[in-house]
């Protein structure tokens, strides 16, 4: 009986050895999971700001290429009105000419 007792007692003493350890070891991979979400985190809101500052550059960028667009298409419809009136005049010439020599 002596002996069952003394094995019992050796079984609860590894069984509490190896629930520490287990304790021990979940502990650490608590830990680590805790860092990797910091990091993560971190990771998170650095991507965040690089993103916004992205978006901010290529709305400096852009100001200048829609303000050359603008001018552009201000450069056309000045070019539109002086080829209208261009083309008016010389109609006038042939109207005239046709008067003159016709």
């Amino acid at each position: 009986m002596e002996i069952e007792i003394n094995l019992v007692i050796q079984t609860l003493e590894e069984l509490r050895q190896t629930l520490c350890r287990k304790e021990q070891q979940e502990v650490y991979r608590e830990d680590m999971l805790r860092r990797e979400i910091d990091d993560l985190q971190k990771r998170y809101q650095a991507s965040k700001h690089r993103c916004e500052k992205l978006v901010m550059q290529v709305s400096e960028s852009t100001r200048p290429l829609l303000k050359q667009i603008e001018a552009n298409a201000g450069c056309r419809g000045q070019s539109y009105s002086h080829n209208e009136r261009l083309s008016q005049t010389l109609s006038r010439i042939n109207v005239l000419e046709a008067r003159c020599f016709g």
